[in-house]
């Protein structure tokens, strides 16, 4: 997940997600992108021990907004990809055990995230 260490990957711009997508698009295997990025950097008790948001950060740092942000402009460059086939997030919800901390779409106390609206409306105006 973008931002989050030891097993994530740090936060890349538009221009070095899109590269990667090319060079594993390269396989010739249709891909499947799971993406995540902390909508906080603090600790998260119901997350991996060993995982930390501190692997670099889009934009404002690690805040719903930021998250919100980074999901849409992430998942719509990704989407435009002709071997992408999927898209998916890492997990629902912080309310439930996970593994990367704070990147669930909806909080901990299983409100929706900023992030949700924006994907919605990825969807709904591009994926008909």
């Amino acid at each position: 997940m973008a931002g989050v260490t030891p097993r994530g990957s740090y936060c890349r711009d538009l221009m070095e997600v899109s590269r990667l997508l090319d060079l594993y698009s390269m396989l010739g295997m249709p891909l499947r992108v799971t993406l995540g990025y902390p909508s906080a950097a603090g600790e998260d008790p119901l997350a991996g021990a060993e995982f930390r948001a501190d692997g670099g950060f889009w934009r404002d740092g690690f805040t719903p907004a930021a998250q919100a942000d980074w999901g849409a402009a992430v998942t719509g460059l990704a989407l435009c990809k002709p071997t992408v086939r999927a898209v998916q997030w890492t997990h629902l919800s912080d309310a439930a055990p996970h593994l990367f901390p704070h990147c669930g779409l909806l909080d901990a106390a299983d409100k929706p995230k900023p992030v949700v609206r924006h994907l919605r409306t990825l969807r709904e105006n591009h994926l008909r």
